[in-house]
């Protein structure tokens, strides 16, 4: 296929192609939020000496703070440094004196990972994708997924728990050769999450990553110069 190949941007932003059981290539990007999200939420949890309560709070009533805040604590990749769409970005302590609660913490950095999962999803899917769906343990983080499903608007996102994902891909994959073909919809239940456009996520979004950009320009003019 004349069209699959590797950039070299596309090696140095750890975006990738996995190919199908017949050979088709699927372009994939990774992103490393599941380690991020347990280095922060410890950090979350040491810092104010509990766990954020995410049952007794509305993850919206934090965004506001967040949208419309004109020098907010972006998150600071810690795990996340020198893998994912700014390898560039030297890993930082993230300013957990910026927010008065847990909840508000942990808030932000379900935001922020969205954003970034957000940016991955947009650099590898067709215009045409209408359907997102999230599995393993970030299905089971409704915060994160809420989030997402904001960022995502107007395709849809639906989370789905799969034990023992792989080894079900695989059956599913060679299960014509042994029996009658099924759908991965009869296995696998989808839950839709709904979610609300609220005003000035775009563009915190967008004030976010742009802050990514600035933070790698600046690191990589600065190794340049030495």
């Amino acid at each position: 296929d004349a069209e699959f190949h590797l950039t070299d941007e596309d090696l140095q932003r750890d975006r990738l192609y996995y190919l199908t059981p017949d050979l088709r290539p699927v372009r994939a990007a990774r992103l490393f939020a599941g380690r991020e999200h347990d280095v922060q939420l410890e950090r979350i949890k040491a810092h104010f000496g509990r766990t954020p309560d995410t049952d007794a709070f509305d993850l919206a009533q934090f965004f506001p703070s967040s949208f419309f805040n004109k020098r907010p604590a972006w998150l600071k990749p810690a795990a996340m440094a020198g893998t994912g769409p700014y390898p560039n970005c030297c890993a930082g302590d993230w300013d957990l004196n910026a927010f008065s609660s847990a909840e508000e913490a942990y808030a932000r950095l379900c935001l922020d990972l969205a954003v970034l999962a957000e940016y991955c999803i947009g650099e590898v899917a067709a215009d045409s994708t209408g359907r997102v769906v999230v599995d393993g343990g970030f299905a089971r983080n409704t915060w994160f997924v809420q989030a997402l499903a904001m960022l995502l608007l107007p395709r849809d996102i639906f989370i789905a728990e799969v034990p023992q994902a792989t080894a079900l891909g695989a059956a599913l994959a060679v299960h014509a050769h042994w029996a009658k073909p099924v759908a991965a919809e009869q296995i696998v239940r989808l839950r839709k999450i709904q979610a609300e456009d609220l005003p000035g996520m775009r563009m915190y979004a967008e004030r976010y990553l742009a802050a990514l950009e600035a933070a790698e320009a600046k690191q990589t003019a600065g190794t340049n110069a030495e």
